[in-house]
């Protein structure tokens, strides 16, 4: 939403409930519409993690996430091979 490429921030520790690392996440814009407890809604988001590259964890998550989430990343798949970037 903002148009940043990666987020590295103390925030989304408690926005996506991460609670571990390394984690990778991929969110809608929706995500940004949090519940009271200040957490995004499970359905907006998918987090993976894990010693992986990001290529690996976007392909993961191009796999197993719900459909919007999925076509998210494999958007962000083909943007890094079109401009080829690694994702490592």
């Amino acid at each position: 939403k903002a148009g940043a490429r990666w987020e590295v921030s103390p925030e989304p520790f408690k926005h996506f409930k991460i609670d571990k690392v390394p984690a990778f996440v991929v969110a809608t814009a929706e995500s940004g519409k949090v519940t009271e407890e200040g957490c995004a809604r499970p359905d907006t988001y998918t987090s993976i993690f894990g010693d992986m590259s990001v290529l690996d964890a976007l392909d993961k998550m191009a796999l197993r996430a719900q459909k919007p989430i999925a076509d998210l990343a494999k958007a962000r798949i083909l943007a890094d091979r079109a401009a080829g970037r690694r994702g490592e």
